[in-house]
C-alpha cells in the first residue's frame, strides 16, 4: 500500500522534539508530567499533527493527543455556554450578565467563580477573558431554557464529542458548562470542535488520511471523503470568534495574552480541580488537575493539555499552572505554522448587525434608547441581525393616589399640602448601583448597571395649581408633604393638584384637586396694605 497522510512533517518533528525535552517548554524537575496536542487544519479539518506525550515507551502506552480523555474546565464554555446564547438568546457581543450568587439549576448546589467573588453586572468580554463561571452557566440555563437540553445535546454530537454520542437528557449535567462532571475530552476532539467555529460554523470531521493506494489492485483505492456538517450559523461562530480574538489582543496579564501576534488568533483556556477525588493521593480539593489551552486562527487550530495521569503523579501546583505550559506550546507551534503563512482575519459574515442599545441586565432582548438617557448606559455591540429589533423601554405602572389634601395656612401664607405616602419606598430613592439581594442570596449587594430610574427618575410627589383655567407651573417634591406659594395670587380662586410621576417622564398617576376659593387664597396676602398680594387690588397672572 501506498498511503498519502495529512501530516505536516516539519510541525510533527516539532512536536516530537518538544516531548523530547527541547525547546525549553516543559517544566524542569517534572518528569512525569504529561502534555497532548493536536493540530487541525480549519479549511478542511484534516490533521496535520499530533502531540502524543512524553515517555512514550514500554508496555503501557498512551496518547494523550487523541487516547486520553480529560476534564476539558472553562475551555469547554465557549462551545457548550457562549456561541449557543448567540445563536439562539439573541445575545450581543456587550451583553450584560449577572455575576451574582446561584445554585445550579433545581438543585441546592451553588455555583461560585475559582476567585470565591461575586462581580454583580459584568460584560460577556469580560466574563470569557476572566473565565467567571456563573456567566457561563446563566448562559448555558437560558439555552436549556430556550431549545431544550436534548438540542444541546445533539449540537455537541455533531461537535465530535464522544461524551455526548450516547447521552440521555437525565444524564446531562449543566456543571458540564464549565468543564466539571463528566465534561472530558481529548486535544484532537477539542482542535476538531473549534475548528468548526473557525471555519464558520462548519464542523468536518478529523482525518488523517486523504488516500491509500494497493499496488497489487486486489483492493480499490481508498480515496477520503470529508464529512461536513453546518452546526452553528457563520453569525453566531463569528460572534463567538470576535470576542476569543479580543480576549488576545484587548487583555495583559493572562494566560491567553501570550498568544498576542500580528494576525488575529482567538484562544480560550481552561483548568478543572481534583476536588475531593484527589484525597486519596493528598491533594487538595482545589489544586489543578488539567490544564488547557485552545488557540485558532482562519488557517490552524492547536489544543494543547497538560497535566498527570494519576494523582499518584502528581498534581498541578500554582508554580505549574502559571509556567503556561499550554500557552507556549501552543505559541510555538503557531509561529511554525504561520511563518511565511499569514492568516487572514475573521470576515464579518453578512447578518451580523451593530446594534446600539440600553447597557443593562434585561430577560430577553436590547432596547432602544430613550432621549436624555445618561451616556454610560448606551453601548453598541454585534448581533445576529434576527434580533437586532430594538424594543421599547416602558417605565413600571405608578400606583394609584389614594388621597391628597391642600389648604392655606394663615400663618405662613402658604399652602400647606399632604400626599398619601407612596406605598413603594424603594421607588422614591435614587438608584445607588447596586444588588439588595437575589434570590439565592438575600443580602448580596454587587454592582447593578441598569435601573429603570436612571432613565425616568424616582417617583416624586408633584403639585400643580391652576387659576383661571391657566396652570401656574408644576412642582416636585420628594416628600408627601410640603408648604409652598405654588405661583397663586391671594384672592382669586385656586385649584390645587397633586399627583404621583416619575421626575423624568411624563407619566403620572391620578391626579385629585382641590379647589381654594377666592376668600381662601386671600388668605395667603401679607397684611401690609402697599404688598402687591393685598386681596384689594388682586392681579391674576393669567390675565392677558
Amino acid at each position: 500500500m501506498t498511503i498519502y497522510t495529512t501530516m505536516d512533517l516539519e510541525v510533527q518533528q516539532m512536536y516530537d522534539a518538544i516531548m523530547n525535552g527541547e525547546y525549553g517548554i516543559l517544566p524542569e524537575n517534572y518528569p512525569l508530567l504529561q502534555l497532548g496536542s493536536a493540530v487541525v487544519r480549519v479549511e478542511d479539518g484534516s490533521v496535520a499533527a499530533i502531540g502524543g506525550g512524553r515517555n512514550y515507551t514500554g508496555n503501557d502506552r498512551k496518547n494523550f493527543g487523541f487516547g486520553v480523555e480529560r476534564q476539558t474546565g472553562s475551555s469547554i464554555k465557549p462551545l457548550l455556554d457562549y456561541t449557543l446564547a448567540f445563536e439562539y438568546l439573541g445575545w450581543a457581543t456587550d451583553q450584560i450578565i449577572a455575576d451574582i450568587p446561584m445554585n445550579y439549576r433545581g438543585t441546592e448546589l451553588s455555583l461560585h467563580n475559582a476567585d470565591n467573588k461575586f462581580r454583580g453586572d459584568v460584560n460577556i468580554a469580560d466574563a470569557i477573558s476572566y473565565s467567571w463561571n456563573i456567566p457561563a452557566i446563566t448562559a448555558l440555563q437560558d439555552v436549556a431554557d430556550t431549545i431544550g437540553i436534548q438540542k444541546i445535546i445533539d449540537t455537541m454530537k455533531k461537535l465530535g464529542f464522544a461524551v455526548f454520542q450516547d447521552m440521555k437528557t437525565d444524564q446531562f449535567e449543566f456543571t458540564m458548562g464549565i468543564g466539571g462532571g463528566s465534561m472530558a475530552t481529548t486535544p484532537l476532539e477539542m482542535a476538531s470542535a473549534y475548528q468548526t467555529l473557525a471555519n464558520g460554523g462548519v464542523h468536518i470531521e478529523p482525518y488523517p488520511v486523504t488516500r491509500i493506494d494497493f499496488a497489487d489492485e486486489t483492493k480499490e483505492d481508498y480515496v477520503h471523503e470529508p464529512v461536513s456538517t453546518q452546526v452553528f450559523s457563520p453569525q453566531a461562530s463569528y460572534l463567538m470568534n470576535n470576542l476569543l480574538v479580543k480576549a488576545v489582543s484587548d487583555y495583559s496579564g493572562n494566560f491567553q495574552s501570550i498568544m498576542k501576534s500580528n494576525y488575529q488568533v482567538a484562544t480560550k483556556t481552561g483548568t478543572s480541580d481534583w476536588g475531593d477525588l484527589g484525597l486519596q493521593y493528598g491533594i487538595p480539593e482545589t489544586a489543578a488537575k488539567d490544564s488547557w489551552m485552545v488557540s485558532y486562527t482562519t488557517k490552524y487550530v492547536v489544543a494543547s493539555w497538560t497535566g498527570f495521569y494519576s494523582g499518584q503523579d502528581g498534581y498541578l501546583t500554582g508554580d505549574l499552572i502559571f509556567k503556561n505550559t499550554c500557552g507556549n506550546l501552543n505559541r510555538k507551534i503557531f509561529d511554525k505554522v504561520h511563518s511565511n503563512n499569514r492568516p487572514s482575519d475573521f470576515a464579518q459574515p453578512s447578518g451580523v448587525v451593530s446594534i446600539t442599545h440600553l447597557k443593562g441586565l434585561f430577560d430577553k432582548g436590547h432596547y432602544a434608547v430613550p432621549d436624555g438617557t445618561p451616556s454610560n448606559l448606551i453601548t453598541t455591540g454585534l448581533v445576529k441581525s434576527e434580533f437586532a429589533t430594538l424594543k421599547t423601554l416602558n417605565s413600571d405602572e405608578i400606583s394609584e393616589l389614594k388621597s391628597f389634601s391642600a389648604s392655606v395656612n394663615e400663618n405662613t401664607k402658604y399652602i400647606d399640602f399632604s400626599f398619601a405616602a407612596y406605598p413603594d419606598v424603594e421607588a422614591l430613592k435614587p438608584f445607588d448601583g447596586k444588588y439588595h439581594g437575589v434570590p439565592d442570596d438575600p443580602k448580596f449587594e454587587g454592582t447593578k448597571i441598569f435601573h429603570k430610574s436612571l432613565v425616568f427618575g424616582p417617583i416624586v410627589y408633584k403639585v400643580e395649581a391652576f387659576q383661571g383655567g391657566a396652570s401656574l407651573g408644576a412642582f416636585t417634591y420628594s416628600t408627601e408633604t410640603g408648604s409652598d406659594k405654588l405661583n397663586i395670587t391671594p384672592g382669586i380662586e385656586a385649584k390645587v393638584c397633586g399627583y404621583y410621576a416619575y421626575s423624568n417622564n411624563n407619566s403620572k398617576s391620578n391626579e385629585i384637586c382641590v379647589t381654594l376659593s377666592a376668600e381662601e387664597t386671600a388668605k395667603m396676602a401679607d397684611t401690609n396694605p402697599n404688598h402687591p398680594d393685598n386681596p384689594e387690588n388682586p392681579t391674576d397672572p393669567t390675565d392677558d
